[in-house]
């Protein structure tokens, strides 16, 4: 029998994954219309935009862990990818974009879900001093 902790895992798992698949996509495909945002967010996205490498690099990875989520493949391995980039996203939304502070939230809550399910058998050990 299926314990909740199974549901949990996968529903985090597939939401996860789908966000960030789908917001990967959009970044080269621009299929999905981004809310507005306010001028100093605005321009330090604009200004990441400049590097002409960073969107990208990061869409691409988005897509690439997004998959491994959905297809369930090295879930830990995507988990840890991509917690760089849900603690900037509500570093973003923290200090730029509050109004937009919702999508981060559920990126948070399910990032962090994965994360202390797999604690145990995954990442515990990366946290042992020797």
């Amino acid at each position: 029998m299926k314990t909740k902790k199974y549901y949990v895992f996968h529903g985090a798992r597939i939401i996860q994954g789908l966000t960030f698949f789908v917001m990967g996509l959009n970044g080269f495909f621009h299929f999905l219309s981004m809310p507005g945002k306010g001028d100093e967010a605005q321009q330090f996205v604009n200004a990441l935009a400049q590097t002409e490498y960073f969107w990208p690099f990061e869409k691409i990875v988005e897509i690439i862990f997004g998959l491994f989520l959905l297809c369930n493949r090295f879930v830990p391995l995507a988990v840890d990818g991509l917690a760089p980039i849900v603690i900037n996203i509500m570093l973003f939304h923290l200090f730029l974009d509050l109004e937009g502070i919702a999508p981060g939230l559920l990126v948070l809550s399910t990032e962090l879900t994965l994360f202390l399910i797999l604690w145990k058998r995954h990442f515990r050990s990366l946290f042992k001093s020797k």
